[in-house]
C-alpha cells in the first residue's frame, strides 16, 4: 500500500535534503571542516561569522495534488570563542550558532552553543555530540565547515588549480570538484585569495524503498587570507535533481544557497610585561643627594605602565554574491 501524498512528500524531501547534505559536505578542497586554521588564532580571539541560507525544494506529483514545495531562508552568525592552544598546536573554542529565518512561511529561531577543537589541519570537530539545528541549517554549516581544510598546504599562486573525486555520503556515486585560485584582492580589509570551485556529479539513491537516480551540480567562490589563515568569506549555489519511480512523488528538484563573511576579528589584549625592577646595588641603597651635602646616586626610574591595546575589528561593508 503506498503511503499517502502527505507522508510520502515528508520522506521524499527529507531523503533528497540528506542527499544535499552528503554533496554539500564533499564539496570542500579536501572534504575536510574548518573555518580557522588553529595556529592562526591566539587565547582570547573571537571570530564572527554571518551567514545566509537559502533553499527551496520542489516536490513533482504525477498528478497536480501530489505536487508540493518547501522553502527555507534566514540568516544568523557563527561565533568562535578561543580559549586555548594546547601543546599540538589545536585550538579549543566554544562555537555559537544564532539564526533566525522562516520555513514555509513558519518562524525559526535558533541559538545553539558547543564545545569544539579546531585541529592544527584545519579540521574542527566537535567535543561531544553537536546539537541538531535541523536539516536545512546542518548542510549549511557543513559546507562551511569545509571550506579551507587542506589549504594551508597548497600552492595558492595564481592560476593554480586542482581536481578532487568526493564520494556522496551513504548514496552510491561521487562528484569531480575543481578548484582554481584566481587571483588575490582585498576583501573584508584582507589579502584575500580567489578561489572558483566547480562540481558535478551522478548518483543512486533509495528514498524509502522506492529507487532514484540523480544529479547534483555546484558552483562557488571562496576568499581566504593565506597570511593568518582564516576564511574571509565564501558562497556556492548547489542544484539537485532526482527522478523517482513507482511513487507519487516523480521528481524533486532543490535549489541550496548558502553565503558565509568574517564580520569581525576580535584579537586578545597584547599586554606587554612589565620592566623588571631594580636590582639592590651599592648604587642603588646610595642616600640621595640632599642640599649642602655631597651628590649620591640619582633616584631610580619609575617602571613604565604595560601598554594594552584596544582589540581590533573589521567592518562588512556588503554581502558576497553567489557563486556560479
Amino acid at each position: 500500500m503506498k503511503k499517502s501524498f502527505a507522508a510520502a512528500t515528508v520522506t521524499v524531501a527529507s531523503a533528497a535534503l540528506a542527499v544535499i547534505v552528503s554533496l554539500v559536505a564533499g564539496f570542500s578542497f579536501d572534504g575536510g571542516r574548518a573555518l580557522a586554521a588553529a595556529q592562526s588564532v591566539a587565547p582570547g580571539d573571537l571570530l564572527v561569522y554571518d551567514v545566509t541560507l537559502d533553499v527551496q525544494l520542489y516536490a513533482l506529483g504525477k498528478a497536480s495534488a501530489h505536487s508540493n514545495t518547501r522553502v527555507t531562508s534566514g540568516a544568523g552568525t557563527e561565533t568562535i570563542s578561543i580559549d586555548r592552544i594546547v601543546s599540538d598546536g589545536t585550538a579549543l573554542a566554544r562555537m555559537t550558532i544564532s539564526y533566525r529565518g522562516t520555513t514555509d512561511g513558519r518562524p525559526v529561531s535558533i541559538v545553539r552553543s558547543w564545545r569544539a577543537e579546531l585541529a592544527p589541519d584545519g579540521e574542527i570537530h566537535f567535543v561531544g555530540a553537536p546539537p541538531s539545528l535541523g536539516d536545512d541549517l546542518d548542510q549549511a554549516l557543513t559546507y562551511i565547515n569545509g571550506l579551507t581544510k587542506g589549504l594551508q598546504a597548497r600552492s595558492l599562486a595564481s592560476g593554480a588549480a586542482w581536481t578532487v573525486k568526493e564520494p556522496l555520503g551513504s548514496s552510491s556515486g561521487s562528484m569531480i570538484i575543481k578548484s582554481k585560485v584566481t587571483g588575490v584582492q582585498q576583501y573584508q580589509g584582507y589579502r584575500a585569495f580567489v578561489i572558483e570551485q566547480n562540481g558535478s556529479g551522478a548518483f543512486t539513491q533509495s528514498v524509502d524503498g522506492t529507487p532514484s537516480v540523480g544529479s547534483i551540480a555546484m558552483g562557488g567562490t571562496v576568499y581566504y587570507d593565506g597570511a593568518d589563515r582564516i576564511l574571509i568569506g565564501g558562497a556556492a549555489r548547489g542544484q539537485t535533481e532526482m527522478a523517482l519511480a513507482h511513487a507519487d512523488i516523480s521528481h524533486i528538484s532543490a535549489t541550496t544557497m548558502v553565503n558565509i563573511r568574517l564580520r569581525s576579528w576580535h584579537h586578545a589584549p597584547v599586554v606587554r610585561p612589565a620592566a623588571p625592577a631594580p636590582t639592590a646595588s651599592a648604587a642603588s641603597i646610595a642616600p640621595s643627594a640632599e642640599p649642602g651635602t655631597s651628590p649620591g646616586s640619582e633616584p631610580a626610574a619609575t617602571p613604565t605602565p604595560a601598554y594594552t591595546p584596544a582589540p581590533q575589528s573589521t567592518t562588512t561593508p556588503s554581502p558576497i554574491s553567489t557563486g556560479n
